[in-house]
């Protein structure tokens, strides 16, 4: 029938989901290493051989690669609680120029 070719054809031009990459045993040693062993979100140590995992800071769901810009390390507790939401790691984000001094005449106003 000509409604089961187009759906034929309809699915095949759409675009396939993109299969989730398995990272070398090097790649993951060299993000655990260039991010001093630590969870980028919560700052608590965690043991190259086991209890953490590669978190992307653009979820893959929402189409972040799997580049090393978008990889950090993060313990499994903070990986299941951010989920897919978009959350800036510990030291991402640099404060503005004079940040300090706006917070502190906040705190101390007289």
């Amino acid at each position: 029938m000509i409604i089961d070719r187009f759906a034929r054809y309809w699915l095949d031009i759409r675009t396939q989901p993109r299969e989730r990459k398995i990272f070398p045993r090097r790649f993951r040693y060299y993000l655990w290493c260039r991010d001093n062993g630590r969870c980028q979100y919560c700052g608590k140590a965690v043991n190259p051989q086991y209890g953490w995992h590669i978190e992307h800071i653009l979820p893959f769901s929402f189409g972040g690669p799997d580049s090393e810009d978008n990889l950090v390390v993060a313990c499994i507790r903070c990986n299941l609680k951010k989920g897919t939401k978009i959350i800036l790691p510990i030291g991402y984000y640099q404060r503005p120029r004079g940040f300090w001094a706006w917070f502190l005449r906040l705190i101390f106003r007289a």
